[in-house]
């Protein structure tokens, strides 16, 4: 019975072997920034399989993930529908709706960004409000004239009283938005804090119940995006640029707060509205 043992083992490591195989190959190996975002949305398909919520939990400000966005839409759009959630104020709304119907050009583009959310001054802006989310937005404004059934959805819940309701309500506004979305896919680009499953055991005690928690039984799937090197935005006593969080990282599954981390080869943060424009 001894070539049963071995032909047991043969068959183990051939299963592993197509395993390994299937996996796609990690972001933070890749040797140049396009090629780690498309990785990444590979990785980001791979692990999500069927369900429906996506949340990605991002360091606010960088051009990398409204690209990753870019691309899982261009991925899951030739699917069926795609909803783009963002952390933007639900007052921006219709500003979002009338550029994504707009021809995209200057007037178009001014007519969003010139209005007062938009113009915050550095030291106030986290980085949400970044030439690399209006280039998300024509991104999609693109997909749209093109014939894909695709939106932007501004989730954030202005005027709350506190985190704590704030994160409540971005889960409900969430909800009622996947509620509305029979098929297709729900991206959600959000605070890497939002897009928690449930509080980590060592979170600080005046931690809010993070919007992902809310929403567990959609089943959703969470992902936290960092990067080896570079910088993000970050509010601090002033906000500014902060260096990345992820050095020595590897992409891969994680248990508690989020299904898997994605690590990228470095983040880059955004121009902000109003700054030097994207090359």
């Amino acid at each position: 019975m001894v070539w049963l043992r071995w032909l047991f083992v043969l068959c183990s490591v051939l299963a592993l072997a197509r395993v390994a195989a299937a996996a796609p190959p990690p972001p933070e190996t890749a040797g140049d920034g396009r090629e780690a975002i498309i990785r990444a949305a590979e990785v980001v398909r791979s692990v999500a399989g069927a369900r429906r919520l996506v949340l990605l939990g991002e360091l606010h400000g960088t051009r990398e993930v409204p690209q990753l966005v870019a691309a899982l839409a261009d991925a899951y759009g030739e699917e069926g529908p795609v909803l783009v959630a963002v952390e933007i104020d639900q007052a921006e709304q219709r500003a979002i709706d009338a550029f994504l119907r707009s021809d995209g050009g200057p007037r178009a583009r001014a007519a969003l960004t010139g209005r007062p959310y938009w113009t915050l001054p550095a030291p106030r802006n986290d980085g949400r409000r970044n030439e690399a989310l209006v280039e998300l937005f024509e991104h999609v404004r693109r997909m749209r004239s093109a014939g894909r059934d695709i939106a932007v959805l501004a989730m954030d819940v202005p005027g709350t009283p506190d985190h704590h309701t704030r994160d409540r309500g971005m889960a409900a506004v969430l909800r009622a938005a996947y509620a509305a979305l029979p098929r297709g896919r729900l991206l959600v680009a959000t605070g890497n804090v939002h897009a928690m499953l449930e509080r980590p055991a060592n979170a600080p005690a005046l931690m809010q119940v993070p919007m992902g928690a809310w929403l567990r039984d959609l089943d959703p799937v969470s992902f936290r995006i960092t990067a080896r090197s570079g910088e993000f935005r970050a509010c601090r006593k002033r906000c500014g640029p902060a260096p990345a969080d992820g050095p020595g990282q590897r992409t891969g599954p994680t248990s508690g707060a989020y299904h898997h981390v994605i690590v990228l080869p470095r983040h880059r943060t955004a121009p902000l509205i109003g700054g030097a424009p994207l090359p």
